[in-house]
């Protein structure tokens, strides 16, 4: 997953001047069929998402995700349509330290933090 995501943000972010900063995934069962949500904190945007659509720019990032993940994954998601396409939701920024922060105040090492 980590070489998809570095090959959507070169191709469809960095142009933006923008980056992902972190991010996780996780398999959403709650859909049927289920499919993959990443969650993505990107570098500051202000004033950098002037000419195109936000909408659009995760699409083509969802694209090249998906391209660059194995041909398991491909057939299960084009030949036996048994996952939808991936999601990629965009959270603030800070979001991942504020979960860290959240974590190690309820009791979590901090050597042993993991983000989810």
């Amino acid at each position: 997953l980590e070489k998809a995501v570095a090959a959507a943000e070169a191709a469809h972010l960095i142009p933006h001047n923008m980056r992902v900063e972190e991010f996780t995934g996780y398999a959403d069962n709650t859909t049927t069929p289920d499919h993959y949500v990443i969650y993505w904190e990107l570098s500051p945007t202000t004033d950098q998402t002037e000419g195109f659509s936000a909408d659009y720019l995760m699409g083509q990032c969802c694209l090249a995700i998906e391209e660059s993940l194995d041909a398991t994954y491909k057939e299960m998601r084009v030949y036996d349509r048994s996952i939808w396409p991936l999601e990629i939701k965009v959270v603030k920024n800070g979001t991942f330290d504020r979960l860290m922060d959240f974590a190690v105040s309820s009791g979590a090492s901090v050597a042993q933090y993991k983000p989810p």
